[in-house]
């Protein structure tokens, strides 16, 4: 049966299918108009980079994967064992534009931990410039990029993408998609050292977002409960005003 039968009253939504997502639209049809179309990863379609991706149940709201991969700083603490980049301490230059919110920070002649070093065949802890660079580009889907220069020459030595996409199941937990690519490095055993690398790493993103969701429902003040923020959370901030604005736009 191709269709269901009219007596099912079964709903239908508009999607998109754009590699390597389908994307689906379940807000008001009506506004459907306002809405930007979903973001384009090039990086995903070029065939110098190749593909390492990802699926993750996480109990927790998935705005707090969407704040957490906002803040650099936490790969010194959270990822200190598994990714090795404790370099990442001060917050970065952040802005946003309509409904993105970005950061960029750059690294000049900082050492090369071993999970960037290897893959560019160069000795880890050698000295190069690293551009970090990623936005919140809708309340689905997250980019961060990577790009590896030579200090001397300024040449473009290596670029590192990672999208990552959440669809909330409910207030306190989500689907967690997440894809990498990079344009070196690209041997078959070197791509399982980065899965290896990333399902061990997010595994320690996930322990911390879901004790961080614990103490949020733990807490009887609920969203009345005080919050201490710093200057690394500005894109986090704003990420929630940009999602707020698209609720408020909802319900009217």
């Amino acid at each position: 049966m191709k269709t269901p039968p009219v007596s099912a009253n079964v709903r239908n939504f508009p999607i998109i299918e754009q590699s390597p997502y389908i994307w689906i639209y379940l807000g008001d049809t009506e506004a459907l108009d306002e809405v930007p179309p979903p973001p384009v990863l090039e990086w995903a379609e070029d065939t110098d980079f190749e593909l390492v991706h990802g699926r993750m149940d996480i109990a927790a709201n998935y705005m707090l994967l969407k704040e957490n991969v906002l803040d650099l700083t936490h790969f010194g603490y959270v990822h200190a064992k598994s990714f090795g980049i404790t370099d990442w301490v001060d917050p970065p230059t952040f802005w946003s534009d309509g409904d993105t919110t970005s950061y960029r920070q750059t690294l000049t002649r900082s050492p090369l931990p071993p999970i960037f070093a290897n893959p560019l065949g160069i000795p880890s802890g050698t000295p190069f410039n690293r551009d970090n660079y990623g936005s919140f580009v809708s309340p689905a889907l997250q980019r961060a990029a990577v790009d590896f220069c030579d200090p001397d020459s300024g040449d473009l030595k290596g670029r590192f993408r990672i999208a990552h996409a959440t669809t909330p199941i409910d207030n306190s937990s989500m689907h967690y998609f997440y894809l990498l690519g990079r344009d070196h490095g690209k041997s078959p055993e070197q791509l399982e050292q980065l899965r290896a690398a990333t399902v061990a790493g997010f595994a320690e993103d996930e322990v911390m977002i879901e004790a961080i969701q614990a103490t949020v429902s733990r807490d009887p003040r609920g969203s009345q409960a005080p919050e201490i923020s710093v200057k690394m959370d500005t894109a986090g901030i704003q990420a929630r005003r940009i999602v707020q604005r698209w609720m408020d736009k909802e319900v009217k």
